[in-house]
């Protein structure tokens, strides 16, 4: 045999040689897929982890900044929209919203305090001169009407009209639009409006000059109503707000007697009821511990025990807020006789009465007390609010039982004023229940028309 012959027979029986075999034994694959998956489920909860840290570190952050007043874009509505579920799109899911529709014209709204208006009070005085008031920027308000509603116009439809804060010089309704569509979700007609502040770029103005815009939106609300189908007759009204648009409701619905629309209930949230001092205590500092419960006599011990202080020591900030309310009656140099040398108000004082005379009809406490009349009353107030503390509410509700009244109270415990400094889950909790007491309202008196 020839070395061709060899190396041709070699290459025969290599190619008859079948190659080493290359497969992996199943368990191996197993074995590997399974390291794997734990390994990338480890990754993917270290990811988590962090992001979830992050996300609280930003939290924490956002919060501390809060408190100490430099937030800068922190959008509270959202933030508490989104802990409570109800950030859907209104427009499109729920029904129609209508935006800066005007509720005053010249000669169109009623001066309820004018010269031979049918509620016009010597001692309040004739501030804008017996003249209708003239529209201005701010008279205009926000319309929510759910779908239901238009699609069952012959049933009774509830309205709930929000008022804004701003300590009586600022605000705007877009502040308590969250109120308005919450409840127009539940199919309620849901109301927000701006009124006119008390600054001095709008002359001739006082506190009752808000109360006669109240009638004149609900006026107009009733007319857009009657525009889209509804009957006047079947419409209910209740009014809430938030500070001073609390105060405002609480002061609309006890001056008024004969409103556009009967008043169902009041929403009050963390609303003064007067401005003399003896209403105003807070905490006595940052590091307090708010008080468990709010019932009279712990508010009084307080009180005794300067846990609760005044939340103004010197007292010509109240002079200077009565005096917004009277329309400015008084110059600087009046208001500084009307002070002691300790810089608090001289109840003597023959200016203060007569500023006191005016103002007094502008205190929601003051109203009530003069009259039987109890409408349902639905409070929040907070724990460590530095303005308008929980005194406040313990006279409302030493005024309701004394007459009788419905009234009920949501204590936001570690929340301050704007509800949410020093929040934590009770706030969020309590805020929650707010919300459903809310409802809870609206459903047993904007049913006694039906009973």
């Amino acid at each position: 045999m020839d070395h061709n012959t060899i190396n041709k027979s070699s290459d025969q029986i290599n190619q008859n040689i079948p190659p080493p075999s290359r497969k992996t034994p199943t368990n191996l694959i197993i074995l590997f897929g399974a390291i794997a998956v734990v390994i990338l489920g480890l990754l993917a909860a270290i990811i988590a982890l962090a992001v979830k840290k992050k996300k609280k570190e930003i939290k924490v952050v956002e919060k501390e900044k809060i408190i100490n007043g430099t937030s800068e874009g922190f959008n509270f509505t959202e933030f508490i929209a989104g802990q409570m579920g109800y950030l859907e799109p209104w427009y499109d899911v729920f029904g129609n919203k209508t935006t800066n529709i005007s509720y005053a014209k010249n000669g169109k709204i009623i001066n309820t305090f004018k010269i031979d208006g049918a509620h016009y009070n010597p001692e309040i005085g004739n501030v804008n001169d017996g003249e209708d008031y003239e529209a201005n920027n701010r008279s205009n308000y926000d319309l929510y009407i759910p779908y239901g509603v238009l699609q069952e116009k012959d049933k009774y439809h509830g309205i709930l009209l929000f008022i804004h804060g701003g300590s009586w010089i600022g605000g705007e309704k877009s502040e308590v639009e969250n109120f308005a569509s919450r409840f127009a979700k539940l199919g309620y007609i849901g109301a927000t409006m701006d009124y006119t502040v008390l600054l001095d770029s709008y002359n001739n103005i006082n506190i009752f000059r808000i109360v006669d815009e109240i009638s004149a939106c609900v006026e107009s609300i009733i007319e857009e109503l009657e525009k889209n189908g509804l009957d006047r007759n079947k419409l209910e009204f209740a009014i809430g707000g938030v500070s001073a648009g609390a105060h405002i409701c609480l002061l609309y619905s006890y001056l008024i007697e004969e409103p556009p629309l009967p008043i169902k209930f009041i929403v009050d949230i963390v609303g003064p009821i007067s401005l003399e001092p003896k209403y105003w205590y807070r905490l006595s500092s940052l590091n307090s511990t708010p008080l468990e419960n709010i019932e009279k006599e712990v508010i009084e011990e307080a009180q005794e025990n300067k846990t609760l202080v005044k939340v103004f020591e010197e007292e010509d900030i109240f002079l200077n807020l009565m005096n917004y309310f009277s329309g400015k009656k008084f110059s600087e140099n009046d208001l500084r006789e009307m002070l002691d040398k300790d810089k608090c108000i001289n109840q003597t004082n023959e200016k203060y009465q007569e500023l006191y005379n005016i103002a007094k009809y502008a205190f929601p406490v003051e109203l009530i007390k003069n009259t039987s009349r109890r409408i349902p009353l639905l409070c929040e107030y907070c724990g460590r609010d530095f303005l308008v503390g929980v005194a406040h509410y313990h006279h409302l509700k030493e005024l309701y039982e004394n007459g009788n009244g419905t009234i009920d109270m949501v204590y936001m415990i570690q929340a301050g004023h704007e509800q949410f400094h020093y929040f934590d889950e009770r706030s969020i909790d309590a805020m929650k229940k707010m919300h459903y007491k809310i409802t809870q309202f609206a459903k047993k008196y904007f049913n006694e028309t039906n009973s």
